[in-house]
């Protein structure tokens, strides 16, 4: 029994060691991958959201984040911001998220857009804005390649809901 045991602690040990030291792309060979899709990459400081204790309330800290930006959104499309903020509840967006329009409203199709995207959106950080320059998502993207496709389809799905 207790070979089994020293076995069974030997395999989970060489596994978490694989998980830990698997090789990964620095920065700039990620940023310089994601520019080859159409956007722009740039590391901004914004206000970002912290959840207090329990994630009924949240502050706002200034930090650093990537903006991706998708260049071109429809002119005279609705401006709109898809804002993480603990504690808030619209009714349609999943919890913890809250959408800002200026300038009109946005289209049905961009909701329910808007609306998958913070059901789906589990990774942590991620906000997105529409304004006259393009379509932006900030975003920590530390969560690898799969995350950067993902935030890509979220981007070229918004930009098609809003043409």
């Amino acid at each position: 029994m207790r070979y089994l045991l020293l076995a069974l602690l030997g395999l989970i040990g060489w596994a978490l060691y694989r998980t830990l030291t698997k090789p990964r792309a620095d920065a700039g060979t990620t940023r310089r991958e994601t520019a080859n899709l159409g956007l722009e990459v740039i590391e901004v400081t914004r206000a970002l959201p912290v959840a207090a204790i329990g994630g009924r309330s949240y502050r706002l800290v200034d930090g650093r984040c990537v903006r991706y930006r998708l260049p071109n959104h429809a002119p005279g499309a609705a401006r709109f911001e898809l804002l993480q903020r603990a504690g808030t509840e619209d009714g349609v967006l999943a919890s913890g998220w809250q959408l800002v329009v200026r300038g009109g409203a946005v289209s049905p199709r961009l909701r329910e857009e808007l609306v998958r995207i913070t059901k789906e959106w589990t990774e942590g950080y991620l906000e997105l804005e529409g304004d006259e320059q393009g379509i932006c998502a900030f975003w920590d993207e530390a969560h690898g390649q799969d995350s950067i496709w993902r935030v890509k389809g979220y981007l070229d799905s918004i930009a098609e809901a809003v043409r």
